[in-house]
């Protein structure tokens, strides 16, 4: 049998994810967990990531990223046109 964190380990390596690391960010009386996790497909696109300094609701830190989203290149779109002022209607 697997434990979560080993198949949660599993899972990310076989999906090429990368895990952003806070620690632990929800605080329980006797124990604290990693219960959200952010996953993302590149370590290279995280820019900034932040906990706050202590849980704010309900034992949860406040967690932030700053991710780079893939823009794709726009091309020019390339127009053929006709010069109709020399067509003669005959």
């Amino acid at each position: 049998m697997l434990t979560s964190c080993t198949h949660q380990k599993r899972l990310i390596h076989e999906h090429a994810l990368f895990l952003v690391r806070f620690g632990a960010i929800h605080h329980l009386e006797n124990s604290d967990t990693w219960l959200d996790v952010f996953l993302i497909d590149s370590e290279t696109k995280l820019k900034l990531y932040e906990k706050s300094a202590a849980p704010f609701i309900n034992g949860h830190h406040f967690l932030m990223i700053d991710y780079a989203f893939d823009t794709p290149k726009i091309k020019p779109k390339e127009s053929v046109t006709r010069d109709f002022r020399r067509f003669s209607s005959e």
